[in-house]
């Protein structure tokens, strides 16, 4: 038996993974395309380290193309508590932020591996809470960009599912080759070895907007209204799957595993009675 809610605002999405954040007791998975450094990005990475220094293991998979453009906020997280790990998928040189020659770079000499990226989008609490869906750590994911932002969804699921299935997926992503330590990238250390004498902590963008950012913080601390707007409009249902490719399909061609993935995803489609509902931005 599941427990399944699909969160529609980008706003009650962002406050839902802070209170998860604070009720973790023993572990915490976030696999990301985009991490950035706005409020909603400076916002999830200051919780997890408060959630890192009670204890709580923390690990933060993030495409390295596409997050984390600053060094000194790089440089900050891979020192600032040994219980926050964060590694960085795929990168094509040796340092963590690749700069528009670099980049330009890794387009000529090596596009295949260049182009492999990192799109999955999980975060899993105590191995028995997760969401999945679109959503980047951006401030327009989350209805917090005043300009633009993307209309998304994610899908909150309480069950076996999220203890298997979204575990196993994220482990198998965590363990490859591909997902690099912060501290083997050579501006990441070069930036530690700097500010070696500097507090740790992360600095909030210049930018902030603290009154938005405290309401917030305040409303994931409100049992009623996280009763309110998630608890009681959660649906129970039978059954959930999660599956994901693997990170190395792009190089294993005619993989019996990738060949059982097709074939269930098939399953799912002809043995459908009534209805069958995609969501996709592609």
């Amino acid at each position: 038996m599941h427990y399944v809610n699909v969160l529609e605002q980008g706003e009650d999405s962002l406050l839902l993974r802070i209170h998860l954040i604070r009720a973790a007791k023993r572990n915490i998975d976030i696999q990301t395309f985009i991490w950035t450094e706005d409020d909603a990005g400076w916002l999830v990475l200051d919780e997890l380290i408060k959630a890192a220094r009670r204890g709580v293991k923390v690990r933060v998979l993030v495409d390295q193309l596409f997050s984390l453009d600053n060094v000194e906020w790089l440089a900050r997280i891979a020192r600032v508590h040994r219980n926050l790990q964060f590694r960085l998928y795929n990168p094509t040189f040796d340092d963590a932020v690749t700069p528009p020659l670099a980049f330009a770079a890794g387009v000529l000499c090596c596009f295949s591996r260049f182009n492999q990226r990192m799109h999955n989008k999980m975060f899993l609490v105590d191995g028995a809470i997760g969401i999945a869906g679109g959503r980047n750590y951006e401030n327009r994911y989350f209805d917090w960009d005043q300009e633009f932002d993307y209309r998304d969804r994610d899908v909150l699921v309480v069950g076996p599912a999220t203890g298997a299935q979204m575990q196993a997926s994220f482990d198998q992503f965590w363990n490859n080759h591909r997902a690099v330590p912060l501290t083997r990238f050579n501006d990441v250390n070069r930036r530690i070895v700097a500010d070696a004498a500097k507090p740790v902590g992360l600095i909030p963008p210049a930018s902030i907007d603290w009154p938005r950012v405290d309401a917030l913080r305040a409303r994931a601390d409100d049992a009623a209204y996280i009763q309110r707007h998630f608890s009681a409009r959660a649906l129970r249902v039978a059954r959930v799957d999660y599956f994901s490719d693997a990170p190395d399909k792009a190089t294993r061609l005619h993989d019996p595993a990738a060949d059982e993935l097709t074939a269930r995803i098939r399953a799912l489609l002809e043995n459908a009675h009534s209805e069958v509902v995609f969501e996709t931005p592609y």
